[in-house]
């Protein structure tokens, strides 16, 4: 990770924050085709957990089967794209608050959005945080788009969020960047452009708020955008258990 890609740090957050119970037949991800071609992972509250062909969740339990922890969601987080370096657009004078994720980078100019997310509401006892994307399909390419080669996006939580009274900019974000973490490679989006199915991010710790700061992968000459659209059923979301 180069040291421009720290300097310019980047951040994520979104709209409003539902929370609702994921059903036993949650899918958990779909890397299963990488090792089992046609198969998707299921972890279902009959005890079969694993890749499969055909969802396993309505077949009789397996004996002795522990009670699965309920999983609760988190959608629609509120997002902001953060400009660090923009002539047009100085950090202390804009708040672009948008219902998505838009990471861009162009040629001669490196990063020039990044993005600050926060899950508000967050219940006490929260346990288990963890970031998590999706692509639904139903808008096709409109929820999920990737130019160029580029699809890693680090990441880095934040330790705090400004206000609902403090405008969500680049300078106005730092008292909450955790100077000791590094960002981390933790999502790769390359390759699921038609692809849908849920997909696992990093853990988190858990707070009222949980905030994340998101900056793609800086090398290379090329073009490169990550965008993606946060819906109840695409884009990200965070889970946790109580």
């Amino acid at each position: 990770m180069s040291a421009k890609l720290i300097a310019f740090t980047a951040l994520l957050s979104i709209t409003s924050a539902l929370r609702s119970t994921i059903t036993e037949r949650r899918q958990v991800n779909t890397e299963c085709w990488q090792t089992n071609p046609g198969t998707v992972f299921y972890n279902c509250a009959n005890g079969y957990v694993g890749c499969f062909k055909e969802d396993p969740c309505a077949l009789p339990p397996k004996p002795d089967t522990p009670e699965l922890p309920t999983i609760y969601e988190i959608t629609q987080p509120r997002s902001y794209n953060i400009y660090p370096k923009s002539p047009l657009a100085p950090e202390d004078e804009l708040e672009d608050k948008v219902p998505h994720v838009d990471l861009k980078k162009e040629p001669g100019r490196g990063i020039v959005t990044t993005n600050a997310m926060v899950f508000d509401d967050v219940p006490a006892g929260a346990k288990n945080c963890q970031l998590m994307w999706r692509l639904d399909g139903k808008d096709g390419l409109g929820g999920f788009r990737l130019t160029g080669t580029h699809g890693l996006i680090y990441t880095r939580q934040l330790l705090g969020f400004p206000d609902e009274n403090t405008p969500v900019t680049f300078s106005n974000l730092k008292p909450f960047l955790n100077t000791a973490e590094e960002f981390s490679p933790s999502i790769n989006t390359s390759g699921w452009e038609l692809t849908t199915g849920a997909h696992i991010g990093p853990a988190l710790e858990c707070a009222e708020q949980v905030a994340v700061e998101m900056i793609q992968d800086d090398s290379g000459a090329e073009d490169d955008r990550i965008f993606m659209v946060n819906t109840e059923t695409n884009g990200f979301y965070l889970t946790y258990q109580l």
